[in-house]
C-alpha cells in the first residue's frame, strides 16, 4: 500500500494538504487553507492515485488512459471496483436505523444488478426521506439470498418480485455522519456530474431500495465529505495535549509525601 509520508504535499478532491502526522489507519493533514482533518489512509491513498493518473494523461483521452491504468494493474479474474448509491428511506429521522442496517446488510431488488456486485465494491447510503447522503460502505462478502423479512424490509418488496428471497451483501462501515439529519445534502455537493441524480430526485423517479451506479470520482468526493464530518468529535480525544507540566507537578507532590514519611 502506499505510504504518505510526514511533511509532504499531496491533494484530494478538496485541495491540497500536507500530512502531519499518521494514526493507526488515518493520516492527519493541514490543507493550505489551515484546515485540519483525519482521514482514512487506503482512500485517500487511492484519491493521490487517480489525480496523479489524470495529471499525466490530455483531457481528451483521460478516461480511456485511466481505465487502461487500472485495468492493468489487476489480476486476470479481477474486476474493477464498483461504485453505487444505495437509496434508503429511514423508518424515523431521530434515530440511525433502517432495514439491515443493524445486520450490516444490504439489499438489491434488482437481481441482474446484484450478480455483477462484488467484494470490495463500495456504496453510499442516501436516505430519501431525509434528503441525505449519511454513510459509505464496502461490500465484504459474496451476495446470500435471503427472505427480507429477516432484516425487518417491507413485504411489499417480496410482493412486487413474486419471490420469497432476495439478494443480500455484507458490508463494512467506512464513514458515517453523526446522525441521518448531519448527512451530506445532494444540491450542497457542488457536482455538476451529480445533476442527473438531482433531476431524478426532483422527479420523484428514485424509489427506496433502489440501487443506483455512480463515478469513482464523485463517490469519493461525497465519501470525504462524509470523514470529515465523522472525524470532527475525534480530533480532540486522538490529538489531546499532553501536559508535561501536570505530570511533573504531580510527580513533586508525591516526591514530597515520600519525603515527609520517612
Amino acid at each position: 500500500m502506499f505510504e504518505f509520508e510526514i511533511n509532504q504535499q499531496y491533494a484530494n478532491r478538496n485541495g491540497r494538504y500536507t500530512v502531519i502526522a499518521t494514526v493507526g489507519d488515518k493520516i492527519h493533514v493541514r490543507y493550505d487553507d489551515g484546515k485540519e482533518a483525519h482521514l482514512k489512509t487506503s482512500i485517500q491513498a487511492r484519491i493521490w492515485n487517480n489525480m496523479s493518473i489524470e495529471q499525466q494523461v490530455s483531457v481528451g483521452s483521460r478516461r480511456k488512459q485511466q481505465d487502461a491504468v487500472h485495468e492493468s494493474a489487476l489480476a486476470d479474474d479481477e474486476q474493477p471496483i464498483g461504485y453505487y448509491i444505495k437509496i434508503i428511506n429511514a423508518p424515523s429521522l431521530d434515530e440511525f436505523d433502517f432495514s439491515g442496517w443493524a445486520d450490516s446488510v444490504l439489499m438489491v431488488p434488482d437481481e441482474k444488478l446484484a450478480t455483477v456486485i462484488k467484494p470490495d465494491d463500495r456504496v453510499l447510503i442516501y436516505v430519501l426521506n431525509a434528503d441525505n447522503f449519511v454513510a459509505s460502505v464496502t461490500v465484504i462478502g459474496e451476495m446470500k439470498m435471503e427472505n427480507p423479512k429477516v432484516y425487518f424490509y417491507t413485504t411489499a418488496v417480496s410482493q412486487e418480485t413474486g419471490v420469497s428471497t432476495l439478494p443480500f451483501f455484507p458490508v463494512e462501515v467506512d464513514a458515517i455522519a453523526h446522525n441521518l439529519m448531519d448527512g451530506i445534502a445532494c444540491d450542497a455537493i457542488g457536482l455538476d456530474k451529480l445533476s442527473d441524480f438531482n433531476k431524478q430526485l426532483e422527479g420523484k423517479s428514485i424509489i427506496a431500495e433502489s440501487l443506483i451506479k455512480i463515478n469513482e470520482n464523485d463517490f469519493e468526493s461525497i465519501a470525504e465529505l462524509l470523514l470529515e464530518l465523522g472525524e470532527d468529535d475525534d480530533e480532540e480525544d486522538e490529538y489531546e495535549p499532553i501536559n508535561d507540566d501536570d505530570d511533573d507537578e504531580k510527580q513533586d507532590i508525591d516526591d514530597e509525601v515520600e519525603e515527609i514519611n520517612a
